[in-house]
C-alpha cells in the first residue's frame, strides 16, 4: 500500500469498492482518473543531470484508479493479451513477445532469400487515437468472441470470462475517459492539469490493452482481409508484413 492509504485504510477501502462499482461522484472521478505524469530528466552533454538537462517525452505516470482496479487489469490482460496473439499482435501478456517476433522475422529471412520484409511504425498513433475508434475496434472483438469456436478460446478462460473483460474496457473508456481523461503534470516549474479530448494515456491504466485491440482489429485483421498472402506479427503500433517475392 502508498503511505497515505495507512493513514484512514478503512475509508480507502470504502472508496476502492465504490470505484470497482462505478459509483463514484462526477467530481470525485475527476481527481481519481487523472493521471499524475512526472517528466523524467536526460543528461546533458557533459553527461550529468543539470540545468541544461531536457526531459523525455515519455514520463513516469501514477493514478489512484490504477491502484484500486489492478487485480481486475492483470486478470483481463491475461484473457485478453492470449487472444490477440491469434491476430498477430504480441504486446500484451505475451513472455518476450517483443524476442519472438525479431526471431519469427529473423529466422523466415534466412530461411527465404526470397522474402521481403516492410516494417512499419505509426507516428503518435498512441496519443492521437479516436476513442471513437477503440469503442468500434471493442464491439468487432466482442462479436469476434461471441463467434469464437470454443477451442480456439486460450486455456484458462471461458468465453463469458472474455465478453466481461470486453465489457470492463468498454465501461472504462465511457464512464473516466469521457469526461475526466485528464493529466497533472509540472509545466515551467508550475502544477497544471490539462484536459485530453482524445488518445490514450500514457500510464492510462487500461490504455496499452486498448490500444493493441484497436491495431489488431482495425489495422492487422483489415491487412489480412485484403492482403491474405502475406504474414503480420506487431508488437503494439510496430506492424511488420512479411512475404516471397518471385517475379
Amino acid at each position: 500500500l502508498r503511505p497515505f492509504y495507512r493513514q484512514d485504510i478503512f475509508r480507502w477501502a470504502i472508496i476502492a469498492e465504490c470505484v470497482t462499482r462505478h459509483l463514484v461522484p462526477a467530481s470525485i472521478r475527476g481527481i481519481l482518473a487523472t493521471v499524475s505524469a512526472q517528466q523524467l530528466m536526460k543528461k546533458d552533454a557533459n553527461g550529468r543531470y543539470s540545468d541544461a538537462s531536457s526531459t523525455r517525452p515519455i514520463g513516469k505516470c501514477e493514478r489512484p484508479l490504477a491502484d484500486f482496479l489492478r487485480g481486475d487489469a492483470s486478470t483481463v490482460a491475461r484473457a485478453i493479451g492470449r487472444l490477440l496473439v491469434n491476430f498477430g499482435q504480441f504486446a500484451v501478456s505475451s513472455r518476450s513477445g517483443g524476442e519472438a517476433v525479431s526471431r519469427a522475422l529473423q529466422t523466415r529471412l534466412q530461411a527465404d532469400p526470397t522474402t521481403v520484409t516492410v516494417f512499419t511504425d505509426a507516428s503518435n498513433a498512441y496519443c492521437m487515437l479516436d476513442t471513437a475508434d477503440e469503442l468500434r475496434a471493442l464491439d468487432m472483438l466482442t462479436q469476434y468472441i461471441k463467434n469464437l469456436d470454443t477451442a480456439r478460446i486460450p486455456i484458462g478462460n471461458t468465453k463469458n470470462e472474455l465478453l466481461w473483460a470486453c465489457d470492463l474496457l468498454i465501461a472504462d473508456l465511457t464512464f473516466y475517459r469521457a469526461h475526466d481523461g485528464a493529466v497533472l503534470t509540472v509545466i515551467d516549474g508550475i502544477l497544471a492539469r490539462f484536459d485530453l479530448p482524445g488518445g490514450e494515456v500514457q500510464g492510462g491504466l487500461w490504455s496499452m490493452l486498448r490500444f493493441t485491440i484497436t491495431v489488431a482489429m482495425l489495422v492487422i485483421q483489415e491487412l489480412a482481409i485484403t492482403y491474405p498472402d502475406i504474414d503480420r506479427l506487431c508488437i503494439a503500433d510496430d506492424v511488420t508484413v512479411q512475404m516471397s517475392v518471385t517475379t
